[in-house]
């Protein structure tokens, strides 16, 4: 049978029993598609029937006399030629993708590695200069941990500067009053700790021609908390009042629980003059000297 393209006419030769019940056929010219029926079955099995019959119905027809030519009919014109006639494309018909029965888990996983089987883009080659595409997980992943590292470190720093107020303001005197300022005034060394006079004993011995000077007491938590003691400074002052020298002297517990006392003494030669009294000072421990210094 000989089919014509609806769009673009044109004419295409084909075998009727391609088509079997009807099917998607595309063009080779214009590329147009359209479903095809095929031809009715009595347009396909006529001609053969004709033929056949033709001898039966000579054979059992008896033999007449030749009719009288008749006249012939003037001649016509010749049609125009048809269209050449070219092989026909068949278009497959749409294949369906099979989905697979999985669960709600499953569906989704599924969908999901479907959804990543597409085209990847081709990585860009050396030498380019076209910009590299960023990934923007790993790019938002980075920004958090540095933005939380830097973070940790902040805080870090401050709760240093909290919990070293002590020290820092031994080193920086000045940065008492910034403390203040933001609430965390900053407690002198020895703070709710007391050296009562009464259990205080100064004493000057004679040993060997050298004058010796005997210095002992107590240090008492006056507060309900406990209190870290630290170490007391002696100063000598002549009868004027005079500082003569200083020394150190180191408590005999360095915490005390409320209420509890520490007892302090030492032994030193008078130097400078005669001393007359005694003066006592919580000062901040000595740090030990540095390896090697």
């Amino acid at each position: 049978m000989i089919l014509s393209c609806p769009s673009c006419k044109k004419r295409f030769l084909l075998d009727a029993r391609l088509l079997g019940v009807g099917r998607r056929v595309k063009c080779g010219n214009c590329g147009h598609i359209w479903h095809q029926e095929p031809p009715p079955p009595e347009k396909r099995g006529a001609k053969p029937a004709a033929q056949k019959a033709a001898p039966k119905a000579a054979a059992k027809a008896p033999a007449k006399q030749a009719p009288k030519p008749a006249p012939k009919p003037a001649p016509k014109p010749a049609p125009p030629p048809p269209p050449p006639v070219e092989e026909m494309m068949f278009e497959p018909p749409p294949v369906a993708e099979p989905t697979p029965s999985f669960g709600a888990d499953e569906e989704a996983a599924y969908a999901a590695m479907r959804d990543g089987m597409g085209e990847k883009p081709r990585p860009i080659p050396k030498g380019s200069n076209l910009p590299v595409p960023l990934d923007e997980g790993k790019s938002r992943r980075g920004a958090i941990l540095r933005w939380g590292g830097l973070g940790v470190a902040v805080a870090a720093l401050l709760a240093g500067l909290v919990i070293a107020r002590p020290e820092i303001v031994q080193l920086w005197p000045a940065a008492a009053k910034l403390y203040e300022v933001v609430g965390l005034p900053v407690e002198p060394p020895g703070a709710g700790l007391a050296i009562p006079a009464e259990r205080t004993k100064v004493e000057v011995r004679d040993i060997e021609g050298a004058k010796l000077l005997f210095v002992t007491g107590e240090v008492t938590n006056t507060t309900e908390t406990t209190r870290t003691v630290p170490d007391i400074l002696a100063t000598a002052y002549d009868a004027a009042g005079k500082e003569l020298h200083t020394w150190r002297m180191q408590p005999s517990a360095r915490r005390l629980f409320p209420g509890q006392t520490a007892t302090f003494e030492s032994r030193i030669p008078e130097r400078g003059g005669e001393a007359a009294n005694i003066g006592f000072t919580l000062v901040p421990p000595e740090q030990p000297p540095a390896a090697g210094s």
